[in-house]
């Protein structure tokens, strides 16, 4: 049986409309409450590669034929250009981003990734947009069906599992992030959490390779993400 989704990790990016403390209605306006995060993420960053290199994985094993189409459609995908943004928000500029949502509390991690963060005024504090996190997504094939069953929209989406606030940057509601002098040293916490970005089990979540031979048959023609 073909896999049906892949967790990516997404490493050092700013972290921009956050919803982690409490979900809120999606842009869907449908009164559908999710938490939610939009990851920004520069483009040599080396987990690009990972992430397109999932996306073009699933879009083979569940769309087959039609997998090109999907990957090369820019609304079909969850990684997205800041560029193409009508009104460019703070910081996408010249940044790729994914959004992620989940219905479910995402786990929420300090830089030590054994402190896990749960109190609402904490989650607002270290998760503030702007902010430098990495984060966990699954992407997955999803498809949207009328009342008659027939599918009027399908593609590919992020879910959101967890996030690990990194460091403090400037927020992106334009006031800075103070003085370095107004943080502790949280080095030897930073050290800690390598364990947590080389996806060890015993220090975060495990992260799942995305692995060709994971998704059964398909034709591995030579098609990419647009950018």
């Amino acid at each position: 049986m073909a896999t049906r989704s892949v967790r990516v990790f997404i490493t050092d990016a700013r972290l921009s409309y956050p919803a982690l403390d409490e979900p809120k209605e999606t842009m869907a306006g449908n009164g559908d409450l999710k938490y939610q995060a939009t990851f920004l993420i520069a483009p040599d960053n080396p987990c690009v590669a990972k992430i397109k290199d999932a996306i073009k994985q699933i879009a083979i094993a569940e769309y087959g034929d039609k997998a090109k189409a999907v990957v090369t459609n820019r609304e079909k995908i969850p990684l997205k250009k800041g560029d193409d943004k009508e009104n460019i928000p703070d910081g996408y500029a010249g940044m790729l981003y994914i959004s992620a949502k989940s219905k479910n509390r995402p786990e929420l991690r300090d830089a030590n990734p054994k402190i896990r963060i749960i109190d609402k005024e904490e989650i607002r504090e270290k998760f503030t947009a702007g902010y430098r996190v990495n984060a966990y997504v699954d992407l997955y094939p999803y498809a949207v069906r009328n009342s008659g069953g027939a599918i009027i929209k399908s593609g590919i989406a992020a879910g959101l599992v967890s996030v690990q606030f990194k460091a403090y940057a400037d927020a992106f509601s334009g006031r800075a992030a103070t003085s370095d002098d107004d943080y502790p040293d949280c080095s030897a916490d930073a050290a800690d959490s390598q364990s947590y970005a080389a996806g060890d089990a015993s220090g975060g979540v495990a992260a799942a390779e995305a692995k060709t031979g994971d998704f059964g048959t398909g034709s591995d023609e030579d098609f990419d993400v647009p950018f």
